[in-house]
């Protein structure tokens, strides 16, 4: 379920934190090292939503940790789900343009 004009993100309480480490890896990474993991995002044809597919390349490069609020920890925990997840990641992106 994607979140819907009005709708308060699931995520909203941890997003601050989550913004502030992918922002720091981003910068570490460098703009051409990003545009050539587009890049190759792109060409591979197994990568149905390339868009999707670069947001949580990001995630997972970054070491962010997401805890599932039962036993896994991480950086926040919580009772997310990838649509969750997703939903911070778009509006992370959306104000990265």
């Amino acid at each position: 379920m994607t979140a819907t004009k009005g709708k308060r993100m699931k995520m909203a309480s941890d997003y601050r934190i989550l913004s502030e480490k992918l922002s720091a890896f981003l910068n570490r990474v460098g703009i051409d090292a990003l545009i050539e993991v587009q890049e190759s995002i792109q060409s591979n044809g197994r990568i149905v939503n390339k868009e999707k597919g670069y947001r949580w390349w990001v995630l997972h490069n970054s070491g962010f940790r997401i805890g599932d609020g039962k036993g896994m920890i991480g950086e926040i925990n919580g009772d997310y789900n990838d649509d969750h997840i997703d939903s911070a990641l778009r509006k992370f992106f959306k104000h990265k343009k």
